[in-house]
């Protein structure tokens, strides 16, 4: 077998050796993108359960001759019906596309931050709701201290429900992350530097 001959199929053999493994790559990708949807999916039912159960309670508007209720009731509604609004649309959407493993990386962090944002800002919400029942307490009109305590019990139990649910989706999602993606990715160099990004694979 002369050089050339030699040097062809060094090339074929190489060739090969990278089709099978974008194939094995795609498929392992496409399965973590997958349990990577179904389980947004699932928080977005928890989501969508919890908004409706806020919308149904909200009838308790209508029964309860209680001022603070009353605005308790109303308020959870409202929360209801944006957490809804929010919920039902994730759920709808369809599996996102990539064109490469940076992107599912760069979309998986953006996604775990994005939920440990929201947990912080549930623990802002609890901490308001808090402070505006202690308003509550310097109020001399009863139907301002009645709005003050049903909004403040309101931001309280809607801002530690979300906390919950976000702090659970980051956990999830990171161990999704840990147990799936990063053994993907685990002879996979990616450099990024001013303008650019590089990503080295090693066989």
């Amino acid at each position: 077998m002369n050089v050339k001959t030699s040097n062809i199929l060094k090339v074929v053999v190489f060739s090969l050796l990278l089709v099978s493994l974008h194939a094995q790559d795609a498929i392992s990708l496409d399965d973590f993108v997958q349990k990577k949807q179904d389980l947004k999916n699932k928080g977005m039912i928890v989501l969508t359960t919890w908004a409706s159960a806020n919308i149904i309670s909200g009838s308790a508007y209508f029964i309860t001759k209680s001022p603070e209720e009353k605005y308790f009731y109303g308020m959870n509604c409202a929360w209801g019906a944006v957490n809804l609004a929010i919920a039902i649309p994730s759920l709808l959407s369809k599996k996102p596309l990539y064109k490469s493993k940076f992107n599912v990386l760069e979309d998986q962090i953006k996604k775990e931050k994005v939920f440990l944002i929201n947990a912080g800002l549930d623990i802002v919400y609890v901490a308001g709701g808090i402070t505006v029942k202690e308003v509550a307490k310097n109020q001399t009109d009863n139907n301002k201290k009645a709005m003050f305590l049903g909004f403040g019990n309101s931001f309280i139990l809607q801002g530690g429900a979300l906390f919950l649910l976000d702090v659970s989706m980051t956990a999830l999602h990171a161990k999704n992350r840990k147990k799936y993606l990063n053994k993907i990715l685990e002879n996979t160099e990616i450099a990024i530097g001013p303008g650019k990004v590089n990503l080295r694979i090693y066989f």
